[in-house]
């Protein structure tokens, strides 16, 4: 979940039938739009961090990653 202040957010979810996976996927990617639609007139500077943001799926898991440095923490989960 993020804060109010900042639009670093890190969410994990899991379908319960893993067919639907790519769906929570799909609406991950879809989070990254309202986020950057929330923080455009709120705090532009969020944006850049926004925009690098990660979706991806690991070990049956779909995973948003906004941060400063979502790369890094991507290659965390795919380490584990």
């Amino acid at each position: 979940a993020s804060s109010g202040g900042n639009a670093d957010e890190i969410s994990v979810l899991k379908a319960k039938d893993p067919s639907k996976q790519n769906e929570l996927t799909k609406k991950l990617e879809e989070r990254i739009q309202v986020r950057h639609h929330d923080f455009e007139g709120y705090k532009p500077e969020e944006l850049d961090k926004i925009d690098k943001a990660e979706v991806f799926e690991a070990g049956g898991y779909s995973i948003l990653i906004i941060a400063d440095d979502a790369a890094a923490i991507k290659d965390a989960f795919n380490n584990v």
